[in-house]
């Protein structure tokens, strides 16, 4: 028979590892190369979002693999409190991250030439994601504490950290709606709309450089030339980036807006984390952190050529216009 909670600790553990490489990784090339990175503001965001990652990863999934491998909270009140929170913060914080990474890659190449993000911008966008999901989260302070879980086949009781709710129903209530709000609803509404507007870019990308009336001689003109080749390349493989983004986060953040509407309807103590959908939601959010880096090795062109540039791969060129992907 398999234990379930040393599968569900080993799961946590590959989260681990693949988080921590994968997000290091970015961070050395965004550190390496600092100088470009905090003058191109996708690519600030993107750091930004590797330390976010990288705060669950270390201040989080530790004690979540011991709470899954022991079946018991070890660490106190006060740690439990703190970790819940910092764990709520941080994911909002990436969740507010890619918004504007969303809304980054809108403005650039759906209006190029009405308005733009730009790197002065960049503190003021990653102080601003951090504040909100702060600010949001501080109720987890009280909604989670200590609780003593009967074990029968244990001849005894056990603590676990577990959400206990505030004090009044209505106001358990209202509080999951606002947070569903803040960190679910309006994130992807937003990135919804960029992601459409991104399709519709990608369908019409054939346009992009070519003249409204072209000749044979304009035509061949520019698909000859490699710098405006590889610049609509870069705009193509941005675009995939964004969409890949606003994909993932429905797929690993569904289970969470679930979690939330039976917290909604049920009541805050009906939805403990003994509860599959709970567990279900944990598991997706830490693959979410997992996947990200993924993303830019795959699809963002400068931070794909500098992280194979470690391995001994010769990084391309592109006429100067290799690692600016904000436009």
């Amino acid at each position: 028979m398999i234990n379930m909670s040393a599968l569900k600790a080993s799961i946590i553990a590959i989260f681990f590892v693949t988080t921590t490489i994968g997000n290091c990784l970015v961070l050395h090339v965004g550190r390496k190369h600092w100088g470009h990175t905090s003058g191109h503001i996708t690519h600030f965001l993107v750091f930004h979002l590797s330390i976010a990652d990288l705060i669950v990863t270390m201040f989080c999934m530790p004690f979540e693999f011991t709470e899954e491998l022991l079946e018991k909270w070890l660490f106190g009140r006060a740690t439990c409190k703190i970790i819940e929170y910092i764990q709520a913060s941080a994911l909002g914080a990436s969740v507010y991250i890619i918004t504007f990474i969303a809304v980054d890659r809108y403005l650039s190449i759906v209006r190029p030439l009405t308005s733009k993000l730009k790197a002065r911008h960049g503190k003021y966008i990653v102080i601003f994601s951090w504040l909100v999901p702060v600010l949001v989260s501080t109720p987890y302070l009280a909604i989670f504490d200590i609780e003593l879980e009967q074990h029968s086949f244990k001849n005894g009781t056990t603590m676990i950290c577990e959400t206990r709710g505030l004090p009044y129903p209505w106001l358990n209530k209202c509080y999951w709606v606002v947070e569903m709000y803040f960190t679910f609803i309006l994130p992807l509404a937003i990135m919804t709309f960029c992601y459409s507007r991104l399709m519709k870019k990608i369908l019409n990308l054939k346009k992009v450089g070519e003249p409204r009336q072209p000749s044979q001689h304009n035509q061949l003109s520019a698909s000859s030339d490699p710098i405006e080749h590889n610049l609509r390349r870069i705009k193509l493989k941005s675009v995939k980036l964004t969409i890949a983004f606003v994909t993932i986060f429905i797929i690993c953040w569904t289970p969470k807006i679930v979690l939330e509407l039976m917290r909604i309807t049920r009541g805050t103590r009906e939805v403990h984390r003994r509860t599959a959908i709970y567990e279900v939601a944990l598991f997706m959010s830490y693959m979410n952190e997992t996947l990200n880096p993924v993303l830019y090795a795959l699809f963002d062109p400068y931070f794909s050529d500098k992280i194979m540039g470690m391995f001994g791969k010769k990084e391309r060129s592109f006429g100067g216009t290799t690692t600016d992907t904000s436009g």
